[in-house]
């Protein structure tokens, strides 16, 4: 476990200056920061997933929406773009068994800080 906090907080005070001076430049960005996984079986699915988008954006991000939509909802909302929304599952398949892909349930749905 000293390891991942360690990690976190070296990762963290490298990103959060860069981001800083991202959101202060002259041109607005777009920041999408996501995580593959969570740190933990139970919870494998409670990933990072932040957003600094424009407002029309922005808007149509929700509590419980999955990877799967992030840049969906970009490119609709940004670049006038058409691509349908997804369900928002996510599927898992064993060590043992790669190709015994499963949908896997979401332990703390709409998690938020």
């Amino acid at each position: 476990m000293d390891e991942y906090a360690e990690a976190v907080e070296y990762v963290n005070s490298q990103i959060l200056p860069f981001i800083e001076k991202l959101v202060q430049s002259d041109t607005p960005p777009m920041i999408i920061l996501q995580g593959d996984h969570g740190y933990d079986v139970p919870n494998r699915l409670a990933i990072l997933n932040a957003y600094f988008l424009p407002e029309a954006a922005m808007e149509k991000v929700y509590p419980d929406i999955t990877p799967v939509n992030s840049f969906r909802i970009i490119f609709n909302e940004v670049f006038g773009g058409e691509y349908p929304i997804l369900d928002d599952a996510s599927y898992n398949s064993p060590l043992e068994f790669k190709y015994g892909i499963e949908e896997y349930h979401e332990t703390m749905p709409g998690c938020m800080p």
